[in-house]
């Protein structure tokens, strides 16, 4: 492709430089390149030349209207060719001397360089003695001969017949080139001709048209003459100048050249043509048929480039198209080899597609499952019962939530294994959803290590709570042994002071068996059990633990409860979370400080959060701090596990996590609790 569009270039840029070079032509009568060289100055040289030679003479036949003719009245010439030679004296700024001569003196004055130049048509006899400019004017020869006369009516007419011409003219080259056998009767001039012709002493003249018209005219009635239609020749004229001189060709052709921009020339010629056809070549029919070829040789590069174009669009959407076919060919082989259950529905729910290891787990070939109903396979139908029928409420949900990127992401039981269920909308024509991609992920082994690190992190967690536990334990191990103190003295004791010592013991062994409750309910693994709860009892029950921790760090706690509260939630996963937050939130406060805890009711739910007054945490920090076992803690005072757990807890129990902290102000964790996530039934 690149080859041709750089042929169509060249081809172009060769086109464009030969239509140049033709307008140049045939506006100018040079080439492209000698244009550029004409249109420069005058060089040193040339200037110098001018100046050694000046005046530069004009020898010629003046007496041949309207190239040249004597006025009376100025008692000086004027004429066509008189007005050529003074424009190109004025634009070479040079003298030009003129001197009139019959037509054969003034050759022979060229020829012998007694002048410097002379008009005349380039032949190729002429060349020999002579060098050319360019094309000064157009002259046309015709034949004329009487209005009587019935035997000549063409140019072979005139074999046999006498001829006047003027003598040295290029009428007799021509008529000899074009094979007439004639018998020439030189002149001087054509106006000796003309009268030669008038008196039937010759049958015919042959010269230069405007001439021979103004001679008809000035001579005799005009209808007494009769011209030929058939031309002799139609040949452009141009200046003659000696072999010796060749550089004085280039310094006329430049004055030619200029006079002709400034369209000098065009306005003598429109001046003398009242007496001829035309002095200047009309190229009118030349540019047309240039136009004309440039417009063909348009339209056919223009097709080039249009198949060139088609050409290319074809390749590039056959490459596309393999390349399409690669990715797709690229995408299934990724597609099958995931050990994950993926399958594609339709908006019927019928199978689109479904990779190896879902096929594998089915027991069923492609050919067997595709544009199936999803209902027709028990895990698809059990899983989309679990989660509310989502299968098929996803099309209208994705299309709910318009140009915004939308999946769901559920968990469910099927057959003693929890899956996690991720549904992805596809929208391949940009504007509706018409197909879904289910992800289905055995989370069974995962779901039970995580228990296992649960389980592991509140061991962690009772360890930190011992001295506190030993503290609320002795307590009442005081009472009691105060108590069995003063029921030895049985004898000194009244029966309400007995009374009072049994139920102090009572109290005290019911406390400390609330105490050892909650220690053996956090040690339990987690469990998915969901029950209502009192937000202001569980706070306070769960921090009773850290009362030695708080009176020992010296933290002050707040608990902020605008109105009562009860909620559904997972009160295991709840407690773990509150225990690490609270954790967390002491080893920040090693100098003291407040622990504020405080919930409020959303319009869908409740936010509940937890703030410490300690060293806070900067951006770098916070990115890292629900990494699993991330920790900032010296080695053996921390597992790294606390505020991961956290994270993975509220995701479980459906509440949104987020953190807000501030180097030197504090921490607060918020947790938002809205309509709960589907159970892990």
């Amino acid at each position: 492709m690149k080859k041709r569009l750089l042929f169509l270039l060249i081809l172009l840029t060769l086109i464009a430089g030969v239509s140049l070079n033709r307008i140049i032509r045939l506006k100018y009568n040079v080439n492209l390149g000698e244009y550029y060289g004409l249109s420069q100055g005058l060089t040193e040289g040339e200037r110098l030349y001018l100046e050694v030679h000046e005046p530069l003479i004009y020898g010629g036949n003046m007496n041949e209207p309207p190239l040249g003719i004597y006025d009376h009245e100025t008692g000086g010439y004027i004429g066509l060719v008189v007005d050529y030679i003074s424009a190109i004296a004025l634009e070479l700024n040079t003298p030009i001397e003129s001197r009139p001569m019959i037509w054969e003196d003034a050759l022979e004055a060229l020829s012998a360089s007694e002048t410097d130049m002379c008009d005349m048509i380039p032949s190729e006899e002429r060349q020999k003695h002579f060098y050319f400019t360019m094309p000064l004017y157009h002259l046309r020869g015709i034949a004329v001969t009487t209005s009587y006369n019935r035997e000549i009516h063409t140019l072979a007419d005139l074999n046999g017949k006498r001829i006047g011409v003027q003598r040295g003219d290029y009428v007799i080259e021509k008529a000899q080139a074009h094979g007439l056998s004639v018998e020439f009767v030189m002149t001087d001039n054509l106006d000796d001709a003309m009268v030669l012709l008038t008196e039937n002493r010759v049958d015919a003249v042959l010269g230069d048209e405007p001439v021979i018209l103004y001679y008809m005219k000035e001579l005799a009635n005009r209808d007494f003459y009769r011209l030929l239609e058939e031309p002799l020749y139609d040949e452009v004229s141009a200046i003659a100048v000696p072999r010796d001189q060749p550089q004085l060709v280039r310094i006329l052709n430049k004055a030619i050249l200029k006079l002709r921009k400034k369209g000098i020339l065009e306005q003598i010629n429109h001046k003398w043509s009242g007496l001829s056809s035309t002095f200047y070549e009309d190229n009118k029919l030349a540019y047309v048929q240039l136009g004309s070829i440039l417009v063909m040789m348009g339209m056919v590069i223009a097709g080039y480039f249009i198949y060139l174009w088609n050409s290319s669009l074809k390749h590039l959407v056959a490459v596309r198209t393999r390349e399409l076919e690669s990715i797709k060919d690229e995408l299934q082989i990724t597609f099958d080899g995931m050990k994950t259950f993926l399958a594609v529905f339709d908006k019927e729910g019928k199978v689109i597609n479904i990779n190896s290891a879902c096929l594998q787990f089915l027991g069923r070939d492609l050919e067997e499952v595709i544009g199936q109903p999803f209902e027709h396979f028990r895990i698809f139908d059990v899983l989309n019962d679990a989660i509310d029928n989502q299968f098929r409420e996803s099309f209208a949900l994705s299309d709910a939530k318009g140009d915004a990127v939308w999946h769901a992401k559920e968990f469910a039981w099927f057959d003693g294994n929890i899956y996690e269920i991720d549904i992805y909308p596809l929208k391949p024509d940009g504007q509706t959803t018409s197909q879904i991609l289910i992800i289905l992920e055995d989370r069974t082994l995962e779901r039970l290590e995580e228990q296992k690190m649960v389980h592991a992190n509140k061991m962690a967690a009772i360890g930190q709570l011992a001295s506190g536990v030993a503290h609320e334990l002795r307590n009442p191990l005081g009472v009691i042994r105060n108590s069995s103190f003063i029921l030895r003295d049985v004898e000194s004791l009244e029966e309400e002071e007995r009374q009072m010592a049994l139920d102090a013991i009572d109290n005290s062994v019911s406390r400390s068996g609330k105490i050892i409750d909650n220690l053996l309910n956090f040690s339990r693994l987690s469990n998915d059990h969901v029950e209502e709860v009192s937000l202001l009892e569980f706070v306070q029950e769960t921090t009773r633990l850290f009362k030695k921790q708080f009176e020992e760090a010296h933290i002050d706690l707040k608990v902020v409860c605008l109105e009562p509260c009860v909620m559904s939630v997972n009160t295991e996963s709840f407690k773990h979370i509150l225990i690490n937050l609270i954790t967390n939130a002491v080893d920040a406060m090693s100098e003291g400080g407040e622990l504020t805890i405080g919930w409020d009711k959303l319009t869908e739910g409740v936010e509940f959060y937890v703030k410490d007054s300690g060293l806070g945490m900067d951006q770098a920090l916070q990115e890292k701090i629900f990494d699993p076992f991330f920790t900032t803690k010296a080695v053996g005072k921390g597992t790294g596990l606390g505020l991961y757990i956290v994270y993975s807890e509220a995701e479980k129990i459906g509440a949104a996590l987020k953190m807000t902290s501030k180097v030197g102000e504090g921490t607060t964790f918020i947790l938002t609790f809205k309509q709960r996530s589907h159970d892990y039934e």
